[in-house]
C-alpha cells in the first residue's frame, strides 16, 4: 500500500514541479505588476504544496 501512495505522491510531485516551472516563466514574462504578482502568489502556493508532498514521500519511504 505505501508503495502505491508513493508512487501517487511522486506522480503528484512531478505534475507539482511542472506547474511551479510553468508559473516561474509566466511571471517572468508577465509585463503587469499586478497580474505579476498574483502569478507570484500562486507560484508561493504551488513551492509550499511541493514542499509538503516532499516530507510526505519521504514519510512513505521511512515506513
Amino acid at each position: 500500500m505505501n508503495d502505491e501512495a508513493r508512487r501517487h505522491i511522486e506522480s503528484a510531485l512531478s505534475s507539482l514541479r511542472e506547474a511551479k516551472n510553468c508559473l516561474g516563466k509566466a511571471s517572468n514574462n508577465a509585463e503587469n505588476g499586478s497580474i505579476k504578482q498574483r502569478i507570484e502568489e500562486e507560484l508561493n502556493h504551488v513551492d509550499n504544496c511541493v514542499n509538503h508532498c516532499e516530507g510526505i514521500a519521504s514519510g512513505l519511504s521511512n515506513l
